[in-house]
């Protein structure tokens, strides 16, 4: 036993790291050269939820200052509607005693953003919230100077963004966004996003302009649009033409069922997006090929009319393509 104690620490958190959580509970215990091995990566990935029924982790951190700061992925995912406001205050002291946090998840009811209050997360790349962009979000967002990844956005029916500013000096790196077309039109441009998906909103010629002022080519859209097909797809050839996935939900009526020229006329919109590999429009995946040097498009509609013997079951499959829709 004297021989292992006298091992290095880094060949104990070589061996730790294949520990489960109970086992490291137990190493914890076992020695006290084990023990801050042992801690260190027993918080390091905290993944709460009603459904694992260990809730009361949160309160234990928020009380544990030594354990909290161990912590560098904090999920609380599941039922949102914890009933008790204690809870809430409890995520807000654990929160703010977390302060090297690189990854943070919290899926909370959205009036519940200033758990969010006085926290400061200098290390943290990716951040994901069930709250509506407000004051308490743009806050905390200011003090995440290396932050790659974030999503704010809440399907609540009572939630509203209210009135927030983000200084521009602020997420520098922020590389995908996920949230709201309002949101997205004052976090994207001048900054070097790369990702966006609009969870709500309209996405319109003029917003596209809008989100293509991204200080990098935007490579990745989703997004759903009142607008013809055929009438954005030239806006996004023009605005992103780096664009390498595509995928529109497009407004009730736009598209005819079996209208095989206006299928036709999107192919060839398409063959102008020189970087595009992946297209969807209203969840059709549209099929592509390489051809004489050229990305070709098909549409997923026959090009020709269906023969007398073939058009019965042709109804039957273009019935279940718009029952998809």
């Amino acid at each position: 036993m004297a021989t292992v104690l006298a091992l290095p620490v880094e060949v104990f958190d070589r061996i730790f790291q294949h520990l489960q959580p109970r086992e490291l509970a137990v190493a914890s215990r076992a020695s006290s050269t084990f023990y801050h091995t042992a801690i260190r990566l027993l918080y390091r990935d905290i993944h709460m939820s009603s459904a694992t029924t260990n809730l009361s982790l949160v309160v234990m951190l928020a009380r544990r200052p030594e354990y909290a700061q161990h912590v560098r992925s904090f999920r609380i995912t599941g039922d949102i509607a914890y009933p008790l406001c204690a809870f809430y205050r409890s995520v807000a002291r654990a929160l703010r005693r977390m302060p090297y946090l690189t990854s943070l998840d919290l899926a909370l009811d959205h009036r519940t953003s200033w758990v969010l209050a006085n926290c400061t997360f200098p290390h943290l790349l990716t951040f994901r919230c069930t709250f509506a962009m407000d004051a308490s979000v743009a806050s905390l967002l200011t003090t995440t100077p290396l932050l790659r990844d974030l999503e704010v956005h809440s399907l609540a029916p009572d939630a509203t963004e209210t009135a927030f500013t983000i200084p521009r000096s602020a997420l520098r790196r922020l590389e995908s966004f996920t949230g709201s077309c309002d949101v997205a039109l004052s976090i994207v441009p001048s900054r070097p996003v790369g990702s966006v998906h609009l969870a709500s909103g309209d996405c319109t010629s003029e917003v596209v302009e809008r989100l293509a002022e991204s200080s990098s080519s935007i490579a990745i859209l989703t997004a759903w649009t009142s607008v013809s097909p055929i009438m954005i797809l030239p806006c996004l050839a023009r605005c992103m033409s780096k664009l390498f996935y595509l995928r529109l939900d497009a407004g009730h009526g736009l598209l005819g069922p079996g209208d095989v020229d206006l299928y036709h006329g999107i192919a060839q919109q398409l063959t102008t997006m020189r970087e595009l590999r992946a297209f969807e429009l209203s969840g059709i995946y549209w099929p592509s090929s390489m051809k004489d040097g050229t990305w070709e498009w098909r549409s997923p509609l026959p090009s020709k009319p269906p023969l007398q013997e073939d058009r019965e079951e042709t109804v039957v499959q273009s019935d279940l393509l718009w029952q998809y829709y």
